[in-house]
């Protein structure tokens, strides 16, 4: 073998000449003039390996900086460093590369590996050939001559450390780190490197490092002989050259390729201990291949069966075991497609290497196939099969070796393709699966929903939304035909899983994964409205005979069939048309109460209602409030962020039921049991907790009491007195009810809350009114002051879709446009106030242009309500319908502060820790607010305050603010009396008032 090496002095020819004395393998020497010389005679034949720096050689195999390219060579080792340096005059006053401004300095013959390292430095520090200094292009000997003698200033010096001593007019300039560290990060080939010296000092250096290189003429059984040789030889050459590299590291970083006989022969020698794990970990995954080959065999062959009826157990009832093996059956195909394609591989390769060998024996000629073991094997079929190349371009010669590489090739591509496009594919159908509701629900402890119609969006919107305490998982189990809700309204797939099916059916219910359901909420389904409640009923009964302790909420068709559902299990019943009605009625006191029930229940940022035991309050707070009274834990919770409303006291009633009252038990039935009590009473504030008890509380969220607040501002002022508050009314007029049956019932509730009123009552109009029809509704003797306009209960119960909702509201829309226009010709001088009935949320804005002031949005409310069930399970429910039921006289109400009361000025805090009877404040309006407080969703107008807090900016009560309140009309015969409560306990001669003059009447005790 002919070795290209260097002049002769040098240190390539010197390490040539050492190689071919310690080698076995006949070498000839070649003395060139360097690393291009040498690569220019590899080009040209006349050498068959040569020692090369590893810049150059990146440069002419890439075809760089101007380099003639050529490829056709491959690095066996690489041999030692060689330092870039710079060595400088001691008088020159060189201390930076910045200082070689102006100075004449050596960059080494052109196109050597001095010359292009110079140039990288002196570019990096920012210095220009030609213009900030003067070039001189000498070698190594001849720069130092000239540093010595005076003629230049600097050199640049590529290869072994120049010797220099103390008394030596040069010295050597190090090179900055920063210019070390970038140019390694910019070219392959640079390395940055340490150089301990003669003061044992390590001083950073930057170099490159020179190679063997082999041409790619050799063949391959020489390429492998001769570096056997050179790696059996290493210790004894390292003794004459400590320079010598580590063979563990010959592999971390090489600008030229490596024959691809270097890693196999240094592995083999036992210098790459990293094959021996890579070894192992393919042998222990070949093992477990076969073992999971195996195990699909064994769960295709026992996986779940069919009875006769072809049915097969519910998900629910299998064993833990068996639905793992169900799972790696369905999985099996996919694993068996892969293992044959690697199998198929495997087969091709041991092909290729059997026609390749005859191939080589037949022509006599070197193949690269011949010999190679499993691990270069399968290194090169996999490196062929991905990526479609090969190390060192390695390919078969023979025609038919071709032909099966390109059979691998295809294979290799489409496998994976076709893997691909499987695994798609399967994903697709069971998305569309999914979507069908074909597919059994896998959630527990989740929200079951059944049944489908127009306020199930919004119920899971409110359960899966931002603001809620804790999203839910929620599973619908409806008969939605062809249309998925879930990709329809575009639920979160993460907490919302649809079943397609009957409800009432208990298998449906049981792919729903009813069994492991929380909480059930039974709508009033699209496609079985015609039946009534008898679906709602069903499903109820199969609910709680799959799971006992499931609370159940329904939805009510019909409230004659109250009875049925309660027989059943239902623990509550939500009517709309009677929430529909109460909060028609409340519109008539003020509009604004409607807005404040939304907010109260809806879960947003702002504050709402929140029901908590006593025992779960003493957990957050840390305080213990059982065995106390009620109004201590009013001022616990009112350092906390919240404002306490009432107590569920009754624990054994039955809840939900719309039968709720403030006097016990339903209404009408007296007191010996009561479940509720509001704080407006003695009996109230003075009951002692038990841990059971609820409070009903106002808070910013469920969590707010787990932090105390600042409580200057209610420490500091002193509770509002009865003399302060003052009530204003005009005396009402007429009332007009556009509704359906359920008015006559609740006729006594409107005279308790409006006192002598004319009410009418006719039908809900269907279409668009006319004069002449108004007008045969009207009594000619009243001046009316409220409208309420309520749509048809049967046509609201058939809407299936916004369509059918903006149907109805667009006939609303116009009546209230027209019933608007008609009052202002009939009464000018009386403006009349209109509550519409409005089915579409969106639709808002179109009914306050037709003139309504109140706009009930009857869904939205429902589902609210629905929502509020899930997590207060009932409290919230009973309590607020007991603040609708007029009938009670223990009813919200609503008045706007007026300049001369005696709460003008007085702070919101003061007013919430009063104890004056009969009243309690649970919300306001400040008027320097309302348009901060403007509510930006549609469902309502404003957003209420209910607790004290950093939120308020105005602290104080002002002319103009709207005060929701508690009024107890139980306690209106002191507007008889000589005296009046003073701070709840006191009594003082009250202000005389005709009971039957409601013209401006002075409520100052507590109406």
């Amino acid at each position: 073998m002919r070795l290209g090496s260097g002049q002769p002095g040098g240190a390539y020819h010197a390490l040539a000449g050492d190689l071919a004395a310690e080698l076995n393998a006949p070498i000839a020497v070649v003395e060139t003039s360097g690393t291009l010389d040498n690569l220019n005679k590899l080009s040209s034949g006349e050498v068959d390996a040569a020692i090369v720096q590893n810049d150059l050689a990146h440069y002419v195999y890439r075809g760089e900086n101007g380099l003639t390219r050529f490829s056709d060579f491959q690095s066996l080792l690489p041999l030692f460093e060689e330092y870039v340096q710079v060595v400088v005059r001691a008088d020159a006053g060189i201390s930076l590369l910045g200082d070689l401004r102006g100075k004449k300095v050596s960059v080494g013959p052109r196109s050597s590996g001095t010359y292009y390292n110079a140039a990288h430095i002196l570019d990096e520090a920012g210095l220009t050939e030609g213009v900030d200094f003067n070039s001189r292009y000498l070698a190594q000997a001849e720069s130092l001559a000239q540093l010595r003698s005076g003629d230049i200033d600097a050199a640049f010096m590529t290869g072994q450390l120049v010797a220099l001593n103390e008394d030596d007019i040069v010295r050597r300039l190090f090179l900055p780190l920063r210019v070390i560290q970038s140019l390694s990060e910019q070219y392959p080939y640079y390395k940055p490197t340490t150089v301990v010296g003669p003061d044992d000092v390590s001083n950073p250096h930057l170099s490159v490092t020179a190679y063997l290189v082999i041409a790619d003429s050799v063949s391959r059984n020489d390429a492998v002989a001769i570096t056997r040789e050179i790696i059996a030889a290493w210790p004894q050459l390292k003794e004459k050259w400590p320079s010598l590299g580590d063979l563990e590291t010959a592999l971390v970083s090489h600008p030229i390729p490596y024959h691809n006989a270097v890693p196999a022969e240094l592995a083999r020698a036992g210098y790459l201990e990293a094959m021996w794990p890579i070894r192992a970990l393919i042998s222990l995954s070949l093992l477990a291949w076969f073992a999971i080959l195996f195990v699909c065999y064994l769960a295709v062959r026992y996986r779940t069966t069919y009875n006769r009826l072809g049915e097969t157990a519910a998900r629910g009832e299998l064993s833990l075991s068996q639905r793992a093996v169900d799972f790696v059956a369905r999985i099996a195909p996919g694993i068996i497609a892969i293992s044959a394609a690697v199998i198929t591989l495997i087969i091709s390769f041991w092909l290729v290497q059997l026609t390749e060998a005859a191939y080589s024996q037949t022509y006599n000629i070197d193949n690269e196939f011949i010999g190679m073991n499993l691990w270069d094997g399968a290194l090169w079929l996999f490196s062929f099969v991905v990526s479609g190349l090969t190390l060192q371009d390695t390919l078969p010669q023979s025609t038919w070796g071709l032909l099966i590489a390109n059979f691998m090739a295809l294979v290799g591509i489409m496998g994976p393709i076709t893997f691909i496009f499987f695994l798609i594919a399967q994903s697709n159908r069971q998305r569309e699966k999914r979507m069908k509701g074909e597919t059994c629900s896998t959630q527990s402890e989740h929200v079951l929903i059944c049944g489908w119609n127009e306020k199930a969006p919004g119920i899971i919107f409110n359960l899966t939304g931002e603001d809620v305490d804790a999203k839910r998982d929620i599973t619908i189990i409806a008969d939605c035909g062809d249309e998925s809700p879930v990709e329809k309204y575009n639920f979160d797939q993460r907490f919302v899983h649809y079943c397609q099916g009957d409800s009432s059916d208990r298998d449906s219910l049981k792919s729903a994964n009813a069994q492991k359901a929380k909480t059930a909420i039974v709508l009033c389904d699209c496609k079985h409205r015609e039946k009534g409640n008898l679906t709602g009923v069903l499903t109820v009964m199969n609910l709680r005979t799959i799971r006992e302790d499931m609370h159940i909420c329904a939805e009510l068709a019909f409230d004659k069939n109250i009875a049925h559902f309660v027989a059943c299990g239902c623990n509550t019943l939500i009517s709309p048309d009677k929430l529909i009605a109460r909060m028609a009625v409340l519109s008539t006191v003020s509009p604004l109460l409607v807005d404040f029930i939304f907010d109260v229940l809806t879960y947003n940022s702002q504050d709402q209602f929140i029901a908590e035991s006593v025992e779960n309050v003493e957990k957050k707070t840390g305080e213990k409030i059982a065995g106390e009274e009620a109004y201590k834990a009013h001022q616990h919770l009112i350092r906390r962020g919240a404002n306490l409303i009432g107590l569920v006291l009754g624990q054994d009633r039955e809840r939900g039921l719309f039968d709720s009252s403030f006097g016990g038990g339903a209404a009408g039935e007296g007191e010996d049991k009561p479940f509720f009590l509001p704080l407006t009473t003695l009996k109230g504030r003075s009951t002692v907790l038990e841990k059971d008890n609820v409070l009903i509380f106002s808070a910013r969220n469920r969590n707010a009491i787990e932090q105390r607040r600042d409580i200057s501002a209610i420490e500091q002022c002193k509770e509002v007195t009865a003399d302060d508050i003052r009530i204003h009314r005009k005396k009402p007029a007429g009332i007009l009810l556009f509704g359906e049956e359920e008015f006559p019932t609740i006729h006594e509730g409107l005279n308790v809350l409006n006192d002598q009123t004319h009410l009418d009552g006719h039908p809900a109009p269907t279409r668009l009114m006319t004069h002449q029809e108004i007008t045969a509704c009207l009594n000619p003797d009243v001046i009316y002051s409220h409208i309420i306009l309520l749509t048809n209960k049967e046509q609201r119960s058939s809407c299936s879709n916004d369509v059918d909702l903006n149907e109805i509201d667009a006939t609303t829309i116009l009546n209230t446009r027209l019933l608007k226009k008609y009052f202002q010709q009939r009464q000018p001088d009386h403006p009349v106030q209109i509550t519409v009935e409005a089915l579409n949320a969106k639709n808002r804005e179109m009914f306050k242009t037709a003139g309504a002031t109140g706009i009930i949005c009857s869904l939205t409310l429902v589902e609210r309500f629905l929502t509020k069930e899930i997590y207060e399970k009932s409290q919230i429910l009973d309590y607020v319908v007991a603040l609708l039921n007029v009938t009670d006289r223990v009813h919200l109400y609503s008045f706007e502060v007026q300049e001369t009361d005696g709460i003008c000025g007085q702070p919101y805090a003061a007013i919430l820790k009063s104890r004056i009877e009969g009243f309690r404040l649970i919300g306001w309006l400040p008027v320097t607010q309302r348009k901060a407080l403007k509510n930006q969703t549609g469902d309502f107008d404003y957003h209420f305050r209910t607790v004290i807090g950093k939120r308020i900016t105005q602290t104080n009560v002002q002319a103009g603010d709207q005060l929701v309140v508690v009024l107890d009309r139980r306690k209106s015969d002191w507007l008889k009396r000589e005296d009046r409560p003073a701070h709840g306990d006191a009594v003082t001669k009250p202000k005389p008032a005709a009971v039957d003059d409601y013209d401006d009447i002075d409520y100052s005790t507590s109406l």
